[in-house]
C-alpha cells in the first residue's frame, strides 16, 4: 500500500525535483501540495507547484499558505539568485491552466491528517510556518501524523545563509521552535547529509537529450540551480539534492545512517543545533527533544535511485514482486542508458 503525502514547498529548483520524484515514485500517493514563501514569495511557489504537476500531468491540489513568518514580518531575501527570478531557473513561459484550491495550507494538513489518521507522512521541505499555524489550530496534530520529514538545520557543518543557519529555520525561527518542540514523530534532513547528496551535471545532460518538452524544461532549470552551485562552491561535483532526499526518506529510510540527538529547547535560549537566533517557546515548559538527525552519509545508490524514481517509464515495468532498489541497480549495471533516460 502506498504511503499518504504532503509535500510543503516553497517552490523552488530542488523543490520541483522533489515534487517530480514524489510524483512518479508508486510507493507515495500524493494527496497534495502545501506552499509558503521562502526560495520566492508564496504566491510564485503556488504558480510554480501547479506549473510543475501540469508538466508532470497530475491533478493533485495545490493549497497557498503563509506568506511571512510566523511571529514577525518578512526579513530574509528570496533566493533568487539561486533559483532564478522565477523560482524555476528563469523558465516561465505562462500562467497555469488551472487554479490553487480553495482554502489554505494549515487547514488542509489539518484535514488531511484527521482523514488519515496515523497515516500520513507530512514532508516540509520549505520554512516550517504552515505547520506552526496548523499547530496553533489543532494542537492535537503531531498525534495524528504517522511521520513528519524536515528538510533543515546543519549540526556538523556550516549553514548556507550564516555560518549556523540553514535557510528553511533562519527564514522562521519561531516556527521551527514551535514544531521541534511538539512531540511530532520527527526526523530532519541536514545539510550534513544533503550536501553529500549531488545530481551530476552530465545526468542532466541526458534529460535535455530525449527531446521532449519535460526533459528540456527539467534541464533548462536544473542548469541554472548548477550554475548557482559552481558560483559559491567552485569545483563541486554537482548540485545538491536537498528536498529529494527528504522525499527519499519518506520512501527508504535506509537511504541515510542515522544519529539520535538530544536538543535542548527552553524559553527563551537559542536553539543552537536549529537556529541562529533567540527564539522563545510558544509553551513555558522545558523540555528536552529527542530526535532523529541524519548527521551521516547516505547509501550511496540514493542518486540512483532518485533518477529512476521519477521516470515513469522505468517504474511502471517494476513488476509488483520486484523490489524496486535491486530492480534499479540491475538496470543502472545492465541498461545504464535505460536508466539515464530520465523523462
Amino acid at each position: 500500500m502506498s504511503k499518504k503525502l504532503i509535500l510543503d514547498v516553497d517552490t523552488g529548483i530542488d523543490d520541483a525535483l522533489a515534487i517530480a520524484y514524489a510524483v512518479h515514485s508508486p510507493e507515495l500517493e500524493l494527496l497534495g501540495i502545501t506552499t509558503t514563501f521562502g526560495n520566492i514569495s508564496v504566491e510564485e511557489a503556488t504558480r510554480n507547484s501547479l506549473i510543475l504537476l501540469e508538466k508532470l500531468g497530475v491533478e493533485a491540489p495545490v493549497v497557498s499558505g503563509a506568506h511571512k513568518p510566523y511571529a514577525r514580518e518578512l526579513f530574509k531575501p528570496y533566493s533568487r539568485h539561486i533559483h532564478g527570478e522565477d523560482g524555476i531557473g528563469n523558465q516561465l513561459k505562462g500562467a497555469p491552466s488551472r487554479q490553487a484550491a480553495s482554502g489554505d495550507a494549515a487547514d488542509f494538513i489539518i484535514g488531511q491528517a484527521r482523514r488519515y489518521e496515523g497515516r500520513l507522512t507530512l514532508v516540509a521541505v520549505g520554512p516550517l510556518t504552515n505547520l506552526a499555524i496548523a499547530l496553533d489550530r489543532c494542537p492535537e496534530l503531531p498525534q495524528l501524523l504517522d511521520r513528519l520529514i524536515i528538510m533543515g538545520g546543519a549540526v556538523t557543518v556550516k549553514g548556507n545563509v550564516t555560518p549556523t543557519a540553514e535557510a528553511n529555520i533562519y527564514a522562521d525561527p519561531e516556527a521551527a521552535a514551535y514544531v521541534l518542540g511538539a512531540g511530532f514523530p520527527l526526523t530532519l534532513v541536514g545539510l550534513d547529509v544533503t550536501m553529500q547528496t549531488l545530481l551530476p551535471q552530465q545526468d542532466v545532460d541526458k534529460w535535455r537529450e530525449q527531446g521532449t518538452e519535460l526533459g528540456a524544461f527539467m534541464a533548462d532549470m536544473t542548469d541554472f540551480y548548477m550554475e548557482a552551485y559552481r558560483n559559491f562552491r567552485p569545483g563541486i561535483a554537482g548540485c545538491a539534492l536537498h528536498d529529494p532526499l527528504a522525499v527519499g526518506l519518506a520512501i527508504d529510510s535506509s537511504f541515510v545512517e542515522y544519529v539520535q540527538c538530544t536538543l535542548p529547547l527552553r524559553w527563551g535560549i537559542p536553539l543552537k543545533l536549529v537556529a541562529p537566533v533567540r527564539c522563545k517557546m510558544r509553551t513555558k515548559l522545558k523540555h528536552w527533544l529527542r530526535l532523529m538527525w541524519h548527521l551521516k552519509s547516505m547509501r550511496s545508490d540514493f542518486c540512483v535511485i532518485f533518477l529512476a524514481g521519477w521516470y515513469k517509464k522505468i517504474i511502471r515495468r517494476l513488476p509488483m514482486n520486484l523490489h524496486r532498489q535491486s530492480f534499479v541497480h540491475t538496470c543502472f549495471k545492465g541498461l545504464h542508458l535505460e536508466v539515464d533516460s530520465l523523462l
